[in-house]
């Protein structure tokens, strides 16, 4: 795949991430609905881990580092995205 082709999928992971936040944050989310937000979101982990993959196989010298920072923004975003999750599920429970 060219690391082009990479690069958007990275954005449209990226943007299916903040959709899903989204979702997940919306007062009126029942539980059945957040089960398979939860689903979706460990699928979207891993793509958006796969994807990174590649980027750095694919990447120069002076490109990693940025790719990198923006792996760890992503990697924080995931896990604030994993705790209201949890949270939500914990309280519809």
């Amino acid at each position: 795949m060219s690391l082009k082709n990479i690069l958007a999928k990275k954005r449209t992971f990226k943007t299916q991430l903040t959709k899903l936040r989204q979702q997940i944050d919306d007062e009126g989310v029942l539980l059945s609905d957040l089960e398979v937000l939860k689903s979706k979101f460990k699928v979207l982990e891993v793509d958006l881990n796969s994807t990174f993959d590649s980027l750095f196989e694919l990447s120069t010298e002076e490109c990693i580092e940025t790719f990198i920072n923006e792996k760890e923004e992503i990697d924080e975003r995931i896990l604030e995205v994993e705790f209201a999750l949890s949270r939500k599920l914990t309280k519809e429970n």
